[in-house]
Order: structure tokens, then sequence, then C-alpha cells
């Protein structure tokens, strides 16, 4: 658990939002929990009736959400399927507890979601006993965040997904990111030197417009399994117990909704299979683990194969290589435009993220045929 100190200013702004949920007398202090790049997340310490008891806290960010009502929604809808689902289905658990956060109101009007001064603010409870991670070293804990995704995807197979929003358009749209490059490209008339790493990058992008061409064109045929997904399937959203060393929950839901199960499972893929981690100084440093790959994979299919159709098993190579150069172009888009979906801490961390991804993904054309019989072996070996 990442807690950072926060100024006086900001500690007071939050202490006036918690003092919605709580009594002024009852918190014992506010601090900045993890390191996610959206919304601000902080972790509230109460006591009452000498209870101590944490919380999460959390301001979303309106550049990237500008709904923050359909997300509540949306989320709340999620999670009351989720705990049904627990409860009428634990053969899908197959003897693990799943735990799930739960959204509190605040005193006075009984609100799940607080707008103040234009900002979107929630309270929900923090799930004792756990712990998330950034980046996976171990074969048994890429076997168990498969598993996890499995559980998940398979906890929400009957979900009626056209009763959500939708939040973000286009999420998994690479040809729109990719016309938003080019456009950018265009009207900055920035010239990509050598000496800002552009020139690489520049070159990059054009040699892999077939890639985005031939994966458009597979989105369009009806034979890739379309389910209730995450789309945000990073590491750090699985959260794992502290003495079982097993996932028990799956958070951030904010990006839930209809999708191709195997870009969720790709996404998961891209980010357990890079043991050094997404925030690198030293982009060329990523690489993808195949060992990782294979306990992920043997870990997802033993619980959800039968969510996967033929034509997704052909179409999963390309979509491993898609979301990484997606991912490399929406936080290059951010930093040629001015950082404004994605937090940065400096100048320049959004194009190192695209390196990273970009790296991520060469490591993957380097190691495809490897790659390739992990996939056949273990589809047929389950």
């Amino acid at each position: 658990m990442d807690l950072h100190s926060l100024s006086s200013n900001t500690s007071q702004e939050l202490y006036d939002i918690a003092h919605y949920y709580f009594k002024p007398q009852s918190i014992i202090s506010i601090k900045e929990l993890g390191s996610g790049n959206i919304n601000d997340t902080y972790l509230v310490q109460t006591a009452q009736q000498q209870i101590v008891e944490r919380f999460v806290m959390q301001k979303m960010n309106n550049s990237v959400f500008q709904f923050p009502v359909n997300i509540q929604k949306n989320t709340i809808l999620i999670l009351e399927h989720l705990e049904r689902s627990i409860a009428n289905r634990p053969c899908y658990l197959n003897g693990k507890s799943w735990k799930l956060f739960k959204f509190l109101e605040s005193q006075a009007n009984k609100q799940n979601l607080i707008c103040k001064n234009g900002n979107y603010w929630r309270m929900f409870s923090y799930i004792d006993n756990s712990y998330s991670l950034n980046k996976i070293s171990l074969n048994t804990q890429a076997y168990e965040t498969g598993i996890a995704l499995a559980t998940f995807h398979m906890l929400l197979t009957d979900f009626p997904s056209n009763s959500l929003d939708i939040i973000i358009p286009d999420f998994h749209n690479t040809n729109s990111y990719l016309e938003q490059y080019y456009e950018i490209y265009k009207k900055q008339s920035f010239i990509p030197t050598d000496s800002t790493g552009l020139a690489v990058i520049h070159s990059l992008i054009d040699s892999k417009v077939d890639l985005v061409s031939h994966v458009s064109e597979a989105m369009k045929n009806d034979n890739l399994s379309i389910s209730t997904i995450h789309q945000d399937p990073k590491v750090s959203n699985f959260l794992f117990d502290c003495e079982l060393n097993q996932i028990i929950s799956v958070i951030d839901l904010d990006t839930v909704g209809k999708g191709f199960v195997v870009f969720d499972i790709c996404d998961c893929a891209r980010s357990v299979c890079n043991p050094y981690g997404e925030e690198l100084t030293k982009p060329i440093k990523a690489k993808f683990d195949t060992s990782l790959f294979n306990s992920f994979l043997r870990g997802y299919l033993s619980i959800s194969k039968n969510l996967l159709t033929n034509g997704d098993y052909l179409f999963f190579s390309n979509c491993l290589r898609i979301i990484p150069f997606e991912l490399g172009l929406r936080f290059l888009n951010d930093h040629l435009t001015g950082n404004n979906y994605f937090k940065v801490d400096y100048h320049g961390q959004n194009k190192e993220r695209a390196e990273v991804q970009f790296s991520l993904l060469a490591s993957i054309d380097s190691k495809i045929i490897e790659i390739q019989h992990i996939l056949t072996s273990a589809w047929e070996d389950v």
C-alpha cells in the first residue's frame, strides 16, 4: 500500500469532503493512496466507538470521465450483480473467498456521490488484509491473476451489458487513436528528431499501420466472443490476500462494459508479463516474459476456456500485439497534447510510458513464434 503526505491546502479540502460521510472528531487521518494514473485516491482512517476502520475516498477525474453519475450507476449495477453471482454460483470461485467494496452514503442526504466545486467525490469500503502489486515476478502470481480475471468474466457472463452507459466511446478503437496521432502530427508540425526520441517512435508507428488495419477488420467479424469485461485489468487492479497470497478482489470498475473478451485477456497479459513494470525511466528494459505468459494463460483457460471461440484463438497473437501499441499511442497522444488524460509527475513521463509499451511490443514481436506455441499448447492441454 503506497501512502503519500499531503499539503495543508489539499488536506483541508479532503477533510471537508470526508465530513460529508463522518463526524469531524471521528477522522484520524487522510493520506494519498496508490499511484493511479487517472483519479485521485486517498485512505481515510476513522475511529468510532473505539473501532478503527479504513475507507477509500476518491476524486473522479472530470477531464477523463465527463459523466461521473453514469460511472457511479454502472459500478453499482456491476457490484450488485457480482454480489448475487457470488452468492448463487459459488462454484465459479473454486472454494476461494472474494470480497467486494461497498459505497458509503453521506450523512445528510444519503448520497453516494458528492459534488463540490464542480468535482465529484465518492467514499467506499477498504478491503483489509489485502495488497496490490505494480508488477509481477512470480509464475504463481501470474497464474493466480489469470484465474482471477477468468473468475471475474464468469461472474458477469449473464450480466445485461447493454444496461450500462458507455463511459469512454471507442475505448479499444486503435484506429481512432492512430488517426488522432497523425492529426496531432499534422497540426503541430512537430519534427520528430533523434534527440527527443520521436523519430524512432514515428517510424515504429508508421510500421504498424497494417497491423491496425488487420485488427480493425478482425473486429468486424462475428466470431469473437463478446461479454462484459473489465477494460482496465492491469496488475494493480487485483487485490491479493495477505495470508494466502490469493486474489480476493478486482477493483477500479469505472470502465467495465461490453467488449471483446480476448482484448481483456491480452490487456491483462500485457501488464502481467512485463516483470519490470510500466513506470520505467529506461523504457528499453521493458520485455515480455513468456514464462509468466504461460502461467497466466493456463490460469485463465483453466476457468474460462468455454467463454472463448476458435476465432479468439486465431486472433490472439495480433490482439496481444495491438494492445501495447494502442496504449502506447494513448500515452504519446496525451504527451503531445499537454498531459490532460494521464497524470504525470514530471515532463516527459507520458512519453516514457509510451516508449515502455512500444518496447514491450518489440519484445512480443521478437517472441511471437514462442508465444503462439505457448498459446497452442495451453489451448490444447486445458
